[in-house]
């Protein structure tokens, strides 16, 4: 079990800045849970992520914008006590 949370680890902290990166690091998992790295789920697997990865980013990129502006309202009304 130990060698899984220290495969664990490094996905969850050299994936996090690439597109697509958990994905390919989490092949190195997927043997340790019962699941071939070159088998055809492991490549249903990459193509569902790369897939829906794009829209996840997408939301993510459009969704910021307004919800800093409604943080940024909230705070002035409330905290700072000024008019928006």
């Amino acid at each position: 079990m130990l060698p899984f949370y220290r495969a664990l680890g490094l996905i969850l902290v050299a994936g996090s800045g690439i597109p697509g990166g958990a994905v390919m690091a989490a092949l190195l998992i997927l043997p340790m849970v019962g699941i071939e790295s070159e088998g055809v789920l492991a490549s249903l697997l990459i193509t569902m992520y790369l897939t829906q990865d794009s829209f996840g980013t997408s939301t993510n990129v459009s969704a910021n914008p307004p919800l800093a502006l409604i943080i940024d309202r909230y705070y002035r009304q409330r905290i700072k006590g000024q008019k928006a």
